[in-house]
């Protein structure tokens, strides 16, 4: 089966992304107390945003090959604005935790660091690599390999980030439940795209 992608219909995602983000961050500033407050809200307002349009991004291609449903091949079509609407998202993250530690001793362990830091470089890398330009110019097979190993390199960061607060705060336990839920839909895909092609019939990877 090979599914119709619709031409994307999200071409004001990322200006409509760009005034939320100003929008959470200027409600954020006027409800605190400090500048330490504003910047821990900032950084919640947009981890939760940043861990949202991921899932998204990620749970596009899955959702339009098991339920071939309109929105979701529309979902598919948008899923590159919907990256970079993460990756803006995780920038505004960035200025507020590097804010933060200016203003109070964050005592983050070394591998939290070392993998955290990694994911900020992920993003960057693949929000830089999200044209067809830089496609031609990396090559289709090392495009693919940063893509295809960045995803689960920031599902692991998201969800162990999510699952560090689950037991103190129900948002962090839904976040958590929200990534393992994102993992299942896409071995499920894979396990049905297999089945497909092992049967004979021609299939669309999951992505």
């Amino acid at each position: 089966m090979v599914l119709a992608v619709t031409k994307p219909s999200a071409h004001r995602l990322l200006p409509a992304t760009a005034t939320l983000l100003v929008l959470l961050v200027a409600a954020s500033l006027g409800g605190a107390d400090s500048g330490e407050d504003s910047a821990r809200i900032v950084i919640r307002v947009t981890g939760a945003l940043s861990s949202l349009l991921f899932v998204l991004a990620w749970a596009a291609a899955p959702l339009a090959h098991l339920s071939g449903k309109r929105w979701a091949r529309s979902l598919l079509a948008s899923r590159r604005r919907v990256g970079l609407g993460m990756a803006m998202s995780h920038g505004v993250h960035l200025l507020a935790l590097l804010t933060l530690a200016q203003l109070v001793e964050l005592g983050v362990d070394p591998l939290t660091l070392l993998a955290g830091g990694g994911g900020f470089v992920v993003i960057a890398l693949m929000a830089a690599s999200s044209s067809d330009a830089a496609v031609a110019t990396l090559g289709r097979k090392r495009w693919l390999l940063l893509h295809r190993s960045g995803m689960p390199y920031l599902w692991v960061v998201f969800t162990f980030t999510w699952a560090g607060g689950a037991a103190d705060r129900p948002v962090a336990a839904v976040g958590t439940a929200v990534m393992l839920a994102l993992a299942a839909l896409r071995i499920y895909a894979r396990l049905q795209a297999s089945r497909s092609s092992s049967g004979g019939c021609a299939t669309v990877g999951a992505g």
